[in-house]
This record gives structure tokens, C-alpha cells and sequence, in this order.
């Protein structure tokens, strides 16, 4: 009973051994919180006070144990996008903004969902601040940055004034001759300003849910 006893102890002993040399040697990180997002999004423009359904979009956020959180905090970040501008006022009671930030928030339901619509546009070629490329936009939840989701953010109202119209385009066709693959021209998020580009911003243009651009951008 000894003997057996002693043999016991030795084979926890060593169970207890391994198991502290593997975690040592390549550590198991959990995250607190798991994103599901897109991984790009659009800035769009308005019709009469609704904003255009091209742009919505969910934010789902579970907990470790793939729980849906309810009223988490989602972040939409577009610090880094130099060239973007959020509207002050997002038509949209459940959307916080903050232009100092260049943040869009909100909070998600009991099934752990967020939904978006991000009223917007670019400043393309008119200003010197850094210019997005590729997946420049970052949504996460506080205060789990590390943990989020980098979106590359396009927006067919390239001017950020009047709508989406002949400027617009004029402004794309600039940014396919330059050959640089800018986010914000690129809607098939393909990493290039192509003719897929181009219809889907003329299909934009024609249906006219993009009329109006925001009564105040963003500085």
C-alpha cells in the first residue's frame, strides 16, 4: 500500500513536471474577448436622412467561453486614416461619435451584435494628412485594442461634399492613375484601384442613395 502510495505521489509529481515545462516553453493565450467583424467597411453618404444601406455592417463579440456579451462596447477606429473623416452626426441614435477620436461607437444587443452604418467620406487628394492603404481602420472592444480587427475603409464620396457626383469620380479616376492601391478607391477591397472599382462606384452613383454627404464632417 506504501509502495503504491509512493508511486502515485512520483506520477503526479512528474505530470505536474511536464506540464510546467510546456507551458513554459509555448504558452496557451486566451483571449479576454473574441472580435468577429469584416474586414472592410465602407463610409457612405445619405438620401433624404436615411443613410445608404451599402454601408451597414455587424460587430459580433463573445467572451472566452464563445458567449455572446451583451452591451459590450465596440470601437470603430479610424485614427489612421489620414484621409477619412467620420460625419459629426452619424442619423443614427444607437452610433456615438467622437471627432477628436475619429471614433464611432456602440453597444451590442443580448445576441453580443453591434450594428453599424458609418456616415462619411474622404478628403482624397485636398489634404496632406497621411493617406489610408489597405487595412488602416481597427475595431475592437475596450480595453482589449491587441484583440480587435483591422479594416481596410473605402468611401465612393471621395470629396466629402455634395454628395456622391462628377468630382467624385473625376477624384477616382485620379487615384487609379496614380497607381497606388489607396483604400478608400478601392471597393472590391481586391489591394488595387481597379475597373471593379468602377462599376461598383457608377452602380453607387446611379442608384442615388448617396446624395447628400453630411451636414457637418468631421475636422
Amino acid at each position: 500500500m506504501q509502495r503504491t502510495r509512493h508511486l502515485l505521489i512520483a506520477a503526479v509529481v512528474l505530470f505536474a513536471a511536464g506540464s510546467s515545462a510546456a507551458s513554459s516553453s509555448a504558452p496557451i493565450i486566451v483571449p479576454p474577448v473574441r472580435v468577429e467583424a469584416p474586414d472592410r467597411v465602407a463610409l457612405v453618404g445619405s438620401l433624404a436622412g436615411v443613410p445608404a444601406s451599402l454601408g451597414r455592417f455587424q460587430v459580433t463579440v463573445r467572451d472566452i467561453a464563445n458567449n455572446p456579451l451583451n452591451n459590450a462596447t465596440v470601437v470603430v477606429d479610424l485614427s489612421r486614416c489620414g484621409d477619412l473623416r467620420l460625419c459629426a452626426d452619424p442619423l443614427d441614435p444607437t452610433i456615438v461619435v467622437d471627432c477628436a477620436a475619429r471614433t464611432a461607437v456602440s453597444h451590442t444587443n443580448a445576441l453580443g451584435i453591434a450594428t453599424f452604418t458609418l456616415l462619411g467620406g474622404s478628403l482624397g487628394y485636398s489634404t496632406a494628412a497621411p493617406s489610408s492603404r489597405g487595412a488602416m481602420g481597427r475595431i475592437f472592444v475596450p480595453p482589449y485594442p491587441d484583440y480587435g480587427v483591422d479594416v481596410a475603409v473605402n468611401a465612393c464620396d471621395l470629396d466629402g461634399f455634395q454628395g456622391v457626383g462628377a468630382h467624385d469620380f473625376s477624384l477616382w479616376l485620379t487615384d487609379f492613375g496614380s497607381g497606388v492601391p489607396w483604400a478608400r478607391s478601392d471597393y472590391d477591397c481586391s489591394g488595387e484601384v481597379g475597373a471593379n472599382d468602377l462599376a461598383l462606384w457608377l452602380e453607387v452613383f446611379g442608384e442615388g442613395s448617396m446624395s447628400n454627404s453630411c451636414a457637418s464632417l468631421c475636422p
